[in-house]
């Protein structure tokens, strides 16, 4: 059964998936990575967040994260699963980039909180080519 998508701007995903604010938080997410969007990821994500690429790289701050995004030119998100608990989240799809290439992948976020004013502090990515 195909699921009904929205779209919005640069991004899909499984309607009603943003019907709570982690959710519609890590969308947002996505979206600003996509359109290269500093200061939404400064907002939701601590001066030190982790970002593991497993099997590639490792990084440990902001400023190294938001670098790694603009290198990455994506077009297109299409998210599939976007699955929230407590102080961490999943979230997979695939990612269009600008050389015509989709890339699969899966991320799981470690929040500073389970409240919803939690912010980003781990990232684990696992990208498959």
């Amino acid at each position: 059964m195909e699921e009904k998508l929205k779209k919005s701007g640069s991004i899909t995903f499984p309607e009603g998936c943003d019907n709570a604010p982690r959710k519609r938080m890590l969308i947002d997410l996505y979206k600003a990575a996509a359109a290269c969007e500093e200061d939404y990821i400064i907002a939701n994500a601590t001066e030190t967040v982790k970002w593991q690429i497993i099997g590639q790289t490792s990084l440990s701050s902001r400023e190294e994260v938001f670098k790694k995004i603009k290198t990455c030119q994506i077009q297109m998100i299409h998210l599939t699963n976007v699955i929230t608990h407590g102080p961490t989240a999943a979230v997979n799809g695939t990612f269009e980039m600008a050389d015509g290439r989709t890339r699969a992948f899966a991320d799981v976020f470690r929040f500073t909180s389970a409240g919803k004013k939690g912010v980003i502090k781990e990232i684990a990515s696992y990208h498959i080519n």
